[in-house]
């Protein structure tokens, strides 16, 4: 300490100080007296100061609350991290004066130190660019940037009056506010990540609404085919840094910033630091958690959490006020929440953001080192990404878009030259897979409410997709009746449009604002907005600012009247609008979207085994993403063979018109082992049987837990399909790979090994184990005929409303007691068919009921209500069946004919097809146009046989003939 402190008083002469602390902590007086005689002989004056970590002195609780938080302990755990005293607080300077009263130099050097600080404010309002090289004819970046403009447009459309006018205006914006560097670098980043064969998403947010932007390829949409608006992307009447944000394939964004670092040097390109701040709900759970409060009391608080502050959630709720202050444990409990509320919990990097200085980082932000991977040699900001804009630094956001590296290996895997962006945005077959339903895997529209609203609205152009894209976002559905819509959309129900510009502006939408950039073209056709003023009225609309939406509010209605409008009807569409804002999207970035939506579903209609076999890799180590691929590869006839130790690569690969099961996919193996293991393959030729396996790859990457996954999941079966067998090898063998001297399995040579084949209920084990799912010994095979004709299947569930009476069934895969808010309990259970996975919940009394059922059976058939948790779709259970007993309790059959889509010659086969199967069951005919439907009694008796769904699903449909009971 005394060699150190010399050499700092040589560095730094009279600013350099000896700090003196008194907080309570172990040895504290033997340091401070070791300090003191240091400054004494080296005389070097002190400082007194106070390690400060809270505010006040009573928020120590608070403050060693949070510490338990952020390092993942209770606080009743002994060895934790915590402070020795509450003297971490900041004192006055009375009691800083009373606690070194025996040391008053040392509060008169503090106060000369503070007076030597130089404060410099933070300037804003100025851009901080770096300077990118322009070729040397180029006079200017705005020379350069038009003359590459120019050459773009040139090659994707005609030049003429109207891209003229537009290309100049943008330009001239563009370069007004100083941005032209800007757009130069983005330009350059786009460009060489396509040279390095990186795929760039076809463009994302606002920026699609430049023409410029398209021009450069930097986006892929023309924005004047759809109606885009400039402003929306770059306002001359807000001057604020335009936001380009970039999609990259995600397995090669590392390359991209690797790319701008060198292009711009180590030391001026960082990554941008965030905060993961305890938010209302999540600060209750983490402090109930750490404070061991009961978890019925945790979630009942914040269940009743509906605001975005604790506060907020007090005023808002009588209910959470008086449980509060039921209890002095449930106060302690809130208050200590309030304190910590909006506290960083943790800091790491921001998913895309980077920024990018003119020089040095370090003479600009203040710099820190650890990555969200543990890579302490991450360089990130330690001003988050809001700071920096308003500090005037360019920020980038590269997103890695895991769809993109899907659509790479899909054309990798269809080894034909494909242009994306020249694909027939009128393709039939695109239209029927969305109409369908048939999504999943489909980029953003995969989700059940997707499919659900997909199958109703049946989209036929593409701008119906990127109308479907803002419907199905949070929010727009809570004002917009979905029934409603289809009717106007199959033109029963008529749109009304109070001034022809509506009409023009909403025609699209049929009569919803739903795009953010429909409200701007209403204030500006309808109401003289420029367009800049027009995006002002939207972002406070969006943003519920009132003052600026009741400064415009009369602009826009004088406006709107002077246009032909009564001053009732202005007052009216402002209200329309300002209802709808909230939840408006972005067009923009909707229709950029939706060109990846649509190239997805390109891909799924014409090349369905190359897609899901490109889609299973990308969720390669994610097991219920991966089996929900696999489920839909079967449900289209696409077999996946099981992986096959002598042919699977690591990932899914297509081969002979169905899908190979990638080795990487196995659980317990991992990359380095099926790296090894696919190298001796290729060196040494193929495996002839396991002991040659064993053999050849057993050794530190491939060893015993590695093998006995293999095993399990069948990567053996073409040379023994004793599963069993193999695993009493692999735990008997004296193999220990190639080094080994031994050779042979065991010491008696030829002994025969005579173990029993696994069972059925073993094999589905192993399945479990080793992959995570079932996958070709799934119980519910043996009842797959029931799926759409007795039973709804997971995957069409969500077409029901809410309270519709359903019948389904599947495997229960997980089923327990649980506790509910009113204190009594219910059974829940997840359910799989062969389409999916959704829960069922049952009251305990009706769950007592059927309780051997449950218990006793692996399959079951529910017969219940159909309800929603949250965004998932579920059943309300009322009644349980074993699922063999349902064939022998069904009353009716039903013979659904769409008026529209059946023709005589279906109807005719659909008849001989019956006729064959005569039976006990009355049969109905269920006539159905839209939203129309007539039942009649037919004369013919039916009955239920697995031979008559088969053939009637393979000749007429699936869902066509369905038994009811």
């Amino acid at each position: 300490a005394r060699e150190h402190a010399a050499l700092f008083k040589e560095l730094k002469g009279e600013d350099f100080y000896i700090e003196i602390m008194r907080v309570g902590v172990p040895d504290e007086d033997r340091v401070n007296d070791e300090l003191l005689k240091i400054s004494r002989d080296l005389d070097i004056p002190i400082i007194a100061t106070n390690d400060a970590h809270y505010l006040n002195r009573e928020d120590h609780v608070a403050h060693d609350v949070l510490l338990a938080i952020q390092t993942n302990k209770k606080l009743e755990d002994e060895n934790r991290m915590r402070f020795p005293s509450s003297e971490f607080y900041v004192k006055s300077p009375e009691e800083m004066e009373e606690l070194f009263s025996d040391l008053p130099e040392a509060i008169k050097n503090t106060v000369q130190l503070a007076e030597k600080i130089e404060y410099i404010p933070f300037e804003t309002g100025k851009y901080h660019m770096p300077e990118f090289d322009i070729p040397p004819e180029f006079s200017s970046p705005g020379e350069y940037l038009k003359h590459l403009v120019e050459e773009g447009i040139k090659s994707k459309m005609a030049f003429t009056e109207e891209v003229r006018e537009r290309i100049n205006y943008e330009l001239s914006v563009i370069s007004r506010m100083g941005f032209e560097g800007y757009f130069l670098i983005i330009n350059d980043i786009v460009k060489s990540a396509r040279e390095m064969g990186i795929f760039v998403g076809p463009g994302r947010g606002s920026a699609a609404g430049s023409l410029v932007l398209y021009a450069l390829g930097i986006t892929e949409i023309n924005p004047l085919e759809h109606n885009l608006i400039f402003e929306r992307f770059l306002n001359p009447e807000r001057i604020s840094m335009p936001d380009i944000d970039i999609d990259f394939e995600d397995t090669r964004r590392k390359e991209v910033i690797d790319y701008i670092r060198e292009k711009y040097g180590e030391n001026r390109v960082a990554q941008i630091c965030s905060f993961n701040v305890l938010k209302a709900k999540a600060v209750i759970r983490d402090v109930g958690r750490v404070m061991n409060y009961d978890n019925s009391d945790i979630n009942k608080i914040a269940k009743l959490i509906d605001a975005d502050t604790l506060e907020q959630a007090l005023e808002k709720s009588e209910e959470l006020k008086s449980f509060i202050n039921s209890r002095e444990d449930l106060k302690t409990l809130f208050d200590i929440a309030q304190k910590l509320e909006g506290l960083t919990r943790h800091h790491g990097i921001h998913a895309s953001g980077i920024v990018i200085t003119p020089d040095d980082l370090t003479e600009h932000i203040p710099l820190a080192t650890g990555g969200d991977n543990g890579d302490r040699r991450e360089v990130k900001t330690q001003y988050e990404m809001n700071i920096l804009e308003k500090l005037g630094f360019l920020k980038v956001d590269i997103l890695g878009l895991n769809t993109l590296s899907v659509i790479r290996k899909t054309l990798e895997y269809i080894k034909e030259p494909i242009d994306l962006a020249l694909l027939d945005k009128n393709d039939p077959a695109v239209y029927k897979l969305l109409s369908e339903g048939d999504t999943i895997g489909v980029f953003q529209l995969e989700e059940a409410g997707a499919r659900s609203i997909l199958r109703k609205f049946k989209p036929s152009n593409f701008s119906e997709i990127v109308f479907v894209l803002a419907l199905i976002r949070p929010g727009p559905l809570q004002v917009i009746d979905l029934e409603s819509l289809i009717r106007k959309k199959q033109g029963i129900e008529r749109v009304r449009y109070p001034h022809p510009v509506l009409e023009e502006i909403l025609k699209e939408t049929y009569g919803y604002p739903i795009f953010q950039e429909q409200a701007m073209l209403i204030a500006n056709k309808l109401c003289g907005f420029s367009f800049g003023k027009a995006d002002i009225l939207r972002k406070a609309m969006g943003k519920k600012d009132m003052e600026i939406m009741i400064s415009l509010r009369e602009d826009f209605i004088s406006g709107a009247v002077e246009n032909g409008l009564d001053k009732e009807t202005a007052e009216q569409v402002f209200a329309d609008i300002s209802t709808f804002a909230s939840y408006a999207f972005n067009k923009s970035h909707s229709t950029v979207y939706g060109e990846i939506s649509f190239r997805t579903a390109y891909l799924k209609a014409h090349y369905p085994i190359e897609f899901l076999a490109a889609t299973m890799t990308s969720e390669i180590g994610k097991t219920d993403k991966l089996k929900r691929y696999i489920l839909d590869a079967q449900r289209h006839g696409i077999t996946v063979t099981p992986p096959d130790i002598n042919r699977s690569g690591f990932e899914f690969i297509p081969e002979e018109g169905k899908i190979l099961y990638g080795l990487g996919a196995i659980k317990n193996v991992g990359e380095s082992a099926v790296i090894s293991i696919i190298k001796e393959r290729e060196e040494n030729g193929k495996f002839r049987d396991f002991e040659d396996f064993l053999e050849r790859c057993m050794g530190q990457k491939v060893n015993k837990r590695v093998v006995e996954s293999l095993i399990k999941a069948g990567a053996f079966e073409k040379m023994d399909s004793n599963r069993r067998k193999l695993l009493y090898i692999l735990n008997n063998s004296k193999i220990k790979g190639k080094k080994s001297p031994q050779k042979g399995l065991f010491q008696k040579e030829g002994e025969k090994i005579d173990v029993e084949p696994p069972s059925e209920d073993e094999l589905r084990n192993y399945e479990q184990e080793s992959l995570g799912f079932y996958f070709l010994t799934h119980p519910m095979k043996s009842y797959q005929h029931l799926i759409g004709s007795v039973l709804v299947s997971s995957y069409h569930l969500e077409d029901y409303p809410d309270d519709k009476l359903v019948i389904c069934g599947g495997t229960i895969i997980s089923s327990q007691k649980k506790k509910s808010k009113n204190g009594g309990q219910y059974y829940e259970l997840v359910l799989e068919d062969l389409e999916g996975s959704y829960r069922v919940t049952m009251s305990e009394t009706r769950g007592d009921t059927y309780r051997d059922i449950l218990i006793k059976t692996n399959s079951i058939a529910v017969k219940g209500r159909v309800s929603r948790f949250g965004n998932k779709v579920g059943v309300r259970a009322e009644e349980v069946y074993k699922i063999e007993d349902i064939p022998a309790i069904l009353k009716r059959a039903f013979l659904i004919i769409d008026v529209e889509e059946m023709d005589d010659k279906q109807l005719e086969k659909a008849h001989e097809i019956i006729s064959s199967f005569k039976g006990s069951l009355p049969l109905f005919l269920l006539f159905r146009r839209r939203e129309e439907q007539l039942k009649l009694k037919s004369l013919t008796k039916v009955k239920f046989d697995k031979d008559l769904i088969d053939t009637f699903t393979r000749e007429i449909g699936e869902g066509k003939l369905r038994f009811v009971f």
